[in-house]
């Protein structure tokens, strides 16, 4: 039986370390609070990205106080941005709408920060050209955050806890938005899949292997996940799990933080656009070549998926 904490954590093998020792500890107790008083985990969403929108603007300033000042709105923000999910998974709120805008909250706070810096780095440098280094940075990073969030989404939803429903794939969500139009008071959600689509489709264009491994899991097994499946993708892809954390908020944040502080914006940005970028690269290469292997071990049913 869970404690009450370990039932509001994501499995521990998509949990960071940092995560673990203070965002979720610290979350919890928001998460408790905010419970005991009616609080929405979307409520919560909204707020976390609203600081994160007001500590992009204190970034601007190139004052160590202000930044500092930033630095603690930031991380307020990135507290609440735990401590949603996990008000979601004690109340048992999980649902698309409430990941969507937790996404989108995520975006807004990091725009906001890059604009910002962006801004910063022109006023001291007076080169129009930092605005097109913050843009590929800032690039950069959607894609990077888009593929850790979905493959680690992936391996919760195929290897963990396939109870929590099929993996998010374009196609369906298609078909949900259109079943959405014109229904009374459906905006809202048919907004919400308007941006989500295209942060689907965008993971799914660079991983064709992964999307035929879906159809094959979901479309041709009537709906019932094959026997082993798994077990053999939790073995497969459980070490990728410590590269996909790279890419997602934690050491994007100090190497953020520390540049700020030592008021060399710039390098911020090289580190999204060189040495993130490769790790992306490098861990969708493997995440091929594992999909590829359990493609192979679902059509011949013989060995291991390792020999497959």
């Amino acid at each position: 039986m869970p404690s009450p904490i370990e039932s509001s954590l994501k499995p521990l093998d998509v949990e960071e370390w940092v995560d673990l020792w203070f965002y979720r500890p610290v979350g919890y107790r928001i998460a408790r609070a905010c419970w005991r008083l009616g609080v929405h985990p979307n409520a919560v969403t909204v707020l976390s990205g609203l600081l994160g929108v007001l500590a992009g603007h204190l970034f601007y300033y190139p004052s160590r106080w202000v930044n500092l000042a930033g630095i603690g709105v930031f991380l307020m923000a990135d507290l609440l941005d735990s401590a949603d999910g996990q008000l979601a998974r004690l109340s048992r709120k999980v649902t698309l709408w409430g990941r969507i805008l937790d996404g989108l909250a995520g975006t807004l706070m990091f725009t906001s920060c890059y604009v910002h810096l962006c801004a910063r780095l022109m006023h001291q440098t007076g080169r129009v050209w930092v605005w097109f280094l913050g843009t590929l940075a800032g690039l950069s990073h959607s894609f990077q955050s888009s593929l850790a969030d979905y493959y680690r989404l992936a391996y919760v939803r195929l290897a963990v806890r396939p109870e929590e429903g099929p993996m998010d794939r374009s196609w369906v969500l298609r078909r949900e938005y259109e079943r959405l139009r014109g229904l009374p008071g459906a905006w809202p959600q048919r907004f919400l899949l308007a941006l989500y689509i295209p942060y689907v489709r965008r993971v799914e264009a660079v991983s064709p292997n992964f999307v035929r491994l879906l159809g094959r899991v979901y479309d041709e097994g009537g709906g019932a996940m094959p026997t082993g499946f798994a077990e053999a993708y939790r073995h497969l892809n459980r070490p990728l799990m410590k590269y996909y954390s790279l890419l997602a908020t934690n050491l994007r944040v100090a190497v953020l933080f520390a540049s700020i502080l030592a008021d060399h914006v710039g390098l911020f940005f090289l580190f999204e656009v060189l040495v993130l970028n490769a790790v992306a690269a490098a861990v969708l290469v493997v995440q091929d070549r594992q999909s590829r292997r359990l493609l192979r071990w679902l059509q011949d049913r013989t060995g291991t998926p390792e020999t497959a």
